[in-house]
């Protein structure tokens, strides 16, 4: 539970609204759950852009390729089954993980400007 209300899902993955005090430095009454968020009507405003802004900041980091590293790292190496079976599977795991998509040319800033944020 502590992980929860310090910002962090039960995964240790940041939420989407990332940094858990940037509304209340904004002077938002701000709540979420999931993807759906609430404050007060006259706030919403605010509140749209301080979302699009953690979106940007969350999705130009690397997270496929820290996943990927992640994983790589923790079922690709050490002794966990004999050395024959885990030469077989560690090696299609290794094929797998390494298959992160590229990265496309969209401009993730130009989210911070369009008309609509969720669909």
């Amino acid at each position: 539970m502590g992980r929860s209300r310090g910002g962090s899902g039960p995964g240790g993955a940041a939420p989407l609204t990332g940094d858990p005090d940037c509304h209340r430095r904004k002077g938002l009454t701000f709540v979420s759950v999931h993807d759906c968020f609430w404050t007060h009507a006259a706030d919403v405003e605010v509140m749209n852009q301080v979302c699009r802004e953690q979106f940007v900041r969350l999705h130009s980091q690397p997270i496929l390729h820290n996943l990927s590293r992640f994983l790589m790292k923790r079922f690709c190496s050490g002794s966990r089954s004999p050395q024959h079976l885990k030469s077989m599977r560690t090696g299609k795991l290794q094929d797998t993980l390494k298959s992160v998509p590229k990265t496309g040319a969209f401009d993730l800033k130009q989210v911070k400007h369009s008309t609509y944020f969720f669909s």
